[in-house]
């Protein structure tokens, strides 16, 4: 679905709804929140060769129908922290993640949007978001995206056999006393 110019003028109009209630870059540089311990964790890099970036659960939502958000980000090698927080000893939470496009602090976080969403209704509590099911999150440039899809399909085309294998090995693993 490509984006209407309904849509964009729909959005210019809810725009200002869909900020973000807090600078997100002061939480990374806070060492406590709600009286938890927080991390930063650095997570290396990311090369983005077009600019076009998705966040998706690459286990299910990673596919190439899937559409990149409408803001595009400069071409290039950019790093990426995660923000985590200590909820008890031995055990932690990932809060936020971020691409370091420079070392500017941000002003003003928008919510990511593809030009698909139905933006009826759309109030300053609105969350848009992306779907999430084998609980992982991954930020892709497109092209990342589809030399990803051709690895899983040219494996699951390899591995067919096995797979089917397996699902039978499941079946009746089920059905023993």
């Amino acid at each position: 679905m490509n984006t209407t110019k309904e849509w964009i003028e729909k959005y210019e109009t809810v725009k200002h709804l869909l900020v973000a209630p807090m600078n997100y870059a002061e939480v990374f540089e806070k060492n406590e929140i709600h009286g938890k311990k927080l991390f930063v964790l650095e997570m290396g890099e990311i090369i983005l060769p077009t600019g076009e970036l998705l966040v998706r659960d690459p286990l299910v939502w990673l596919s190439r129908a899937e559409k990149p958000y409408l803001t595009k980000v400069p071409r290039g090698k950019y790093s990426i922290e995660t923000l985590v927080a200590e909820i008890e000893e031995e055990h932690h939470r990932y809060v936020l993640t971020r691409v370091k496009f420079n070392q500017n602090k941000p002003v003003i976080y928008y919510e990511a949007l593809k030009g698909d969403e139905n933006l009826e209704g759309v109030d300053n509590e609105s969350i848009f978001g992306f779907m999430v099911d084998a609980g992982l999150a991954t930020i892709v440039d497109v092209e990342t995206r589809d030399k990803y899809c051709d690895f899983v399909e040219k494996w699951y085309k390899e591995n067919t056999e096995k797979i089917f294998i397996m699902i039978f090995l499941q079946r009746n693993l089920k059905k023993m006393p």
